[in-house]
């Protein structure tokens, strides 16, 4: 029988998967920036997305879960979507408005993402 502890721990393993990915991303976002300013702050939020990762195995252990992640299609499609627009708009002047609308996007499936878990 599915529960609701059954879902939250799908929604759980599925931030885990998509922080990873983005830890993964990241790094190429960061060399594809033309803007010490949009680095700076991709290489914050890297440090932050490492954070979160560590959070999530916290609270599985908590939970007494095994730490796992399930693929989250919705950050797997973002950041799809991002590697093209690099791929589009490297060494070009719109390379970093490319990657601040891609990473704007990320961030917003990210925070609604983690505010369904609140609720």
């Amino acid at each position: 029988m599915k529960t609701i502890r059954n879902l939250f721990l799908e929604e759980l393993a599925a931030r885990l998967h998509s922080e990873k990915q983005l830890v993964a991303a990241i790094p190429s976002m960061i060399e594809a920036s033309t803007s010490t300013r949009l680095r700076n702050i991709l290489q914050g939020h890297f440090l932050e997305t490492q954070d979160h990762i560590d959070l999530l195995e916290k609270l599985f252990k908590e939970l007494d879960e095994k730490p796992r992640a399930s693929k989250c299609y919705g950050t797997v499609g973002l950041l799809r979507d991002c590697e093209d627009r690099i791929a589009t708009f490297k060494g070009t002047a719109a390379i970093n408005a490319a990657i601040i609308a891609a990473a704007q996007k990320i961030e917003h499936y990210e925070v609604a993402s983690y505010g369904c878990l609140q609720e």
